[in-house]
């Protein structure tokens, strides 16, 4: 029992796990104000759940700026340091728009409408980026198969592909799902709030799982 145990305590000290939960816990109330639009408790509680989530993303820029970076050193792939401008200049933005949200700073056009709608572009551009990625992947998981591979190890070789190839478009969908999401906040698609709800719950769970799968 210690082992489950001890993973369940590691994933639960986790802030991302938090932030997911809350952002989980968000989607679940935009889903029920869509079927429940004369609630009047539930906006407000979407909107409290948002400072919050938003405070624990207070240090994600400095995450991003690090892969950025440490791919710039490293491997120098140039679509994997431009995703991650991109998720930092969204993320930074976004503590511009916490911080006209709880009053530190004032409310003008730049942090009411500028901020939040470039912040929204910047994480569309991050996603239509790392789906950009992920289609490469997929494109180049048959050539990293070596064709002299002996035949005790083809199996193993073809688990390694396939799993490859899934997690690829597992992420593709998780990024179209959270493309609509955003696209709806910059009025580029008809929001509807039940498929906004049910997307962005079914990406939380998603997120959950791979910090789960690490602990």
């Amino acid at each position: 029992m210690a082992g489950p145990i001890d993973k369940y305590v590691r994933f639960t000290d986790v802030t991302d796990v938090r932030e997911k939960l809350l952002r989980w816990t968000q989607f679940l109330i935009v889903l029920l104000i869509a079927w429940l639009p004369q609630t009047e408790l539930l906006p407000q509680l979407k909107l409290q759940i948002l400072i919050i989530r938003k405070v624990l993303r207070c240090f994600k820029p400095l995450h991003h700026v690090n892969i950025a970076y440490h791919n710039y050193k490293t491997t120098g792939n140039s679509l994997i340091i431009l995703k991650n401008i991109f998720f930092t200049l969204y993320l930074g933005l976004d503590q511009i728009v916490l911080l006209r949200m709880i009053n530190i700073i004032p409310t003008n056009s730049f942090t009411l409408q500028q901020a939040p709608k470039f912040a929204n572009l910047f994480w569309l551009s991050a996603l239509s980026v790392d789906i950009r990625i992920n289609l490469e992947s997929i494109k180049n998981i048959e050539d990293e198969v070596r064709p002299n591979v002996k035949n005790e190890n083809k199996s193993y070789h073809r688990r390694q592909t396939i799993e490859k190839r899934n997690n690829a478009i597992r992420k593709i969908i998780w990024d179209v799902m959270d493309s609509y999401i955003v696209s709806t906040y910059l009025q580029y698609m008809k929001p509807y709030s039940s498929i906004v709800g049910i997307f962005g719950m079914f990406t939380s769970t998603l997120a959950l799982h791979d910090i789960w799968k690490k602990c």
